[in-house]
Formats: C-alpha cells, sequence, structure tokens
C-alpha cells in the first residue's frame, strides 16, 4: 500500500519553486509555512540572458536573406531581361512594330518572364498559343515555343498583323492582339489592356 505523508519528513512539494516547510512536532490544525526556493540549475542552463526575448545574430541573418532577394539574383534577372528587351527591339523593327509598344505588349503580357503560361494555354514571353502560331506558319512544339528568341518572333508576327489592321492606331492595335485580327469592337479586358499599357508608356 502507499506509504501515507508522515510528519518526519520535514518536507513537501507544493508546487515549483515552493516548498512546505513542516514542524515535526507539528499538531493537526497547525499553519504550514511556505517558502519560494531559487529555480534549479537544470531548468536554467538551456537559457542564457536575453534569449527568449532575442533572436540569435544568425536567425536574424536567415530571416533577411530570405526576405531579401541577393544583389546577385537582382544582376541576373536585370540582366535576362536586357537580353529580352535586344530580342524585342531586333523583332519589332523586322515586322515593322513601334518598339515601345511591343515592350509594353510584353510587360503586359507576362512581365518579361519567358516561362509564363495563361489559362487559355498561351505561353512565354508574348503569351501567344500555340494555335496562334501555328495559324502564322509555326511547325514546332509547345516547349520550343517557351524559347524566347522563338515565342518573340511569332509572338511579333501576331502583334504586327494586330498593328496593321488597326491602321497604327494603339488601343486598336491591342484589341487585335488580344481578341483577335478581326475583333472590331472594344471590350473590357482589351480596355483594361490598353489602359495599362498607356500606363507603361507614360511612366517612360
Amino acid at each position: 500500500m502507499p506509504e501515507p505523508m508522515s510528519s518526519a519528513r520535514g518536507a513537501d512539494t507544493s508546487a515549483a519553486g515552493e516548498i512546505q516547510i513542516l514542524n515535526p512536532n507539528a499538531r493537526p490544525g497547525d499553519v504550514l509555512r511556505i517558502v519560494n526556493m531559487p529555480a534549479r540549475d537544470s531548468e536554467t542552463a538551456d537559457e542564457t540572458p536575453g534569449q527568449a526575448k532575442q533572436a540569435s545574430p544568425a536567425a536574424k541573418e536567415t530571416k533577411t536573406r530570405a526576405q531579401r532577394p541577393s544583389g546577385s539574383a537582382k544582376q541576373a534577372a536585370n540582366s535576362g531581361k536586357a537580353k529580352y528587351i535586344s530580342l524585342i527591339r531586333q523583332a519589332a523593327k523586322k515586322h515593322g512594330v513601334p518598339e515601345h509598344i511591343a515592350k509594353a505588349v510584353v510587360e503586359v503580357e507576362s512581365n518579361f518572364n519567358p516561362r509564363a503560361r495563361g489559362a487559355a494555354g498561351e505561353v512565354g514571353l508574348m503569351q501567344i498559343k500555340p494555335a496562334t502560331a501555328r495559324g502564322l506558319g509555326y511547325r514546332g512544339s509547345v516547349k520550343a515555343l517557351y524559347n524566347p528568341e522563338t515565342n518573340i518572333e511569332w509572338g511579333m508576327r501576331y502583334l504586327a498583323g494586330a498593328h496593321q489592321r488597326a491602321g497604327g492606331d494603339l488601343c486598336g492595335t491591342i484589341l487585335r492582339y488580344n481578341a483577335g485580327h478581326y475583333a472590331k469592337r472594344m471590350n473590357p479586358i482589351s480596355r483594361r489592356y490598353c489602359q495599362k499599357v498607356k500606363i507603361i508608356l507614360a511612366s517612360r
């Protein structure tokens, strides 16, 4: 059977950090005295002053790296964008599309992301559909259409046709690039698209 607690033991733990001091000669009904005891070494050995309030420099550094892209990453992104702009400039000149319109269209379509894919199957920098490219004579695969140079070439061909059919009008060009060469009535989506292009052009 469990042994009943005896006053001969002299003390009994009641809670963390507290000790009940029993008088060996105490009688039933006497008031016990409770004193607070300092925490044991084992409870504080794993914690240094200020540790709970302040993260270590290594943790701060890791968090900072996760939040801020490195300078090399930014340089790589800018280098890639510069390369795409060079391809856009060449293709725009080749197909008779104003360079400023061509660059703005790519920015709206993919924000210069060559791996972009649209909900309706549009791919690459200029978000051209494989079926649209094939209608212009493209015979490659969908995967190959992601290639920046290939994508810009066929996308620019389609943009050139839109620009020609619109008689050089900016929003007319955007409408025909976005909704099809034979679209004539501006729709809300193409209207917002043209507004984005105008904002980009005004910022340059």
